[in-house]
């Protein structure tokens, strides 16, 4: 049994991705924490969150913050979200004027540290092919233009594996046009490879492998990017300072604004007593001369103002080696229903619903072993 303090990953790395349809984030938030905790991940990727706007916050990682998210606000379910590990120095990509629900579902950050740019991404397949080509195509372009090293977690419903559709030709040009490459060479959902990680850089600086968690019935992809082999576009990267301009609002600036106000004649209010304006104009000439004295006395200061990081939040050790092992015992009764399935053996409906009971129940585990650590910190909080 793996140690839950360690990955069972390639240890040589400097950023590791998780993309995973999760088919429902809310059931499935204490095991994708587990499976980020034993391989170490850096970047969660969600394809098919079923999470409204409210509900993104409820639903986040221990240890990792929702940096960017798409949800639907007039169907039901799908979405995508990108998952941070605290303290990652971001900047969000607004792509949602290429978004639209079920054709498109897209969302996107930026690494300022490392230069990269992560995308996740949705597609549905009742969605209308067409405008995926069109809204992805554009996406990419505005994101490719900037210079950026470019990775896209995401579902795309498209068969990437076997070029032999008019659907999976054409995507494929686009891919090569944007000179984009897809990571994953084996099927991702039954026979399929509708799943996958595109980037524009060279092989040689990442590793793929296949997590098959069982978290749905897709199976789950991690890359390994080797950053300090990117180049020099990735070494000694350093954030730019961000410039701030703002109004100082000490007492000494408050008391010459009062003075002012005081000083001031206010003849406008004079003129509409003996109906020589309107009571707009009367507003309008006061207004302004309110905000040029409040500015006069309040002169804008530039100030540059370092990248903001969020604080770690307390982590709680609630993962232990007992639900370890009931993982370990779920991922082999799922192997033996494959195996029976593979072969069509008479025994394959005893072996899947021997294999759902046993991961009804490490799924409860997991969620009172949360729940209860959760707990007992409350209780004795001071």
């Amino acid at each position: 049994i793996p140690s839950i303090n360690e990955s069972t990953s390639i240890q040589n790395h400097d950023l590791k991705i998780l993309q995973v349809n999760v088919q429902c984030l809310r059931n499935k938030l204490p095991e994708l924490e587990i499976i980020c905790k034993i391989h170490g991940i850096d970047v969660v990727c969600v394809s098919e969150h079923w999470l409204s706007e409210e509900e993104i916050d409820l639903y986040v990682p221990s240890g990792y913050l929702p940096a960017s998210f798409f949800c639907r606000k007039i169907k039901k379910n799908g979405g995508a979200s990108i998952y941070l590990k605290q303290n990652m120095n971001f900047e969000v990509i607004e792509l949602e004027r290429f978004s639209s629900e079920l054709d498109c579902e897209l969302c996107c950050v930026k690494l300022v540290d490392r230069n990269i740019v992560i995308a996740s991404l949705y597609r549905s397949p009742q969605g209308k092919i067409n405008n995926f080509f069109e809204n992805f195509e554009s996406a990419m372009k505005s994101v490719l233009k900037r210079g950026n090293l470019v990775t896209v977690c995401g579902d795309f419903n498209i068969e990437l594996l076997a070029i032999n559709t008019r659907n999976s030709i054409h995507f494929g040009n686009i891919l090569r046009s944007l000179n984009l490459n897809c990571t994953i060479k084996y099927p991702t959902h039954l026979n399929s490879c509708i799943d996958n990680i595109l980037v524009n850089y060279n092989n040689n600086l990442y590793h793929v492998e296949c997590i098959d968690d069982q978290l749905a019935d897709h199976k789950s992809n991690l890359i390994s990017i080797f950053c300090n082999s990117l180049g020099k576009t990735m070494n000694h990267y350093k954030p730019t300072m961000k410039k701030v301009r703002f109004r100082k609002q000490s007492e000494i600036e408050i008391c010459k604004f009062v003075e002012c106000l005081r000083e001031e004649s206010w003849n406008i209010i004079n003129e509409y007593n003996l109906g020589n304006v309107t009571v707009d104009k009367m507003f309008d000439e006061f207004f302004n001369k309110y905000v040029n004295l409040w500015h006069n006395n309040s002169p804008l200061i530039s100030k540059c103002k370092k990248p903001q990081y969020t604080k770690a939040k307390k982590k709680f050790q609630w993962y232990n080696y007992n639900l370890a092992k009931e993982r370990e015992s779920m991922l082999n009764y799922f192997n033996v229903f494959k195996n029976l399935r593979k072969n069509n053996s008479e025994h394959t409906p005893v072996a899947y619903n021997a294999y759902l009971a046993v991961k009804r129940l490490y799924r409860a585990h997991l969620t009172q072993a949360k729940r209860q650590t959760y707990e007992n910190y409350i209780e004795t909080a001071p």
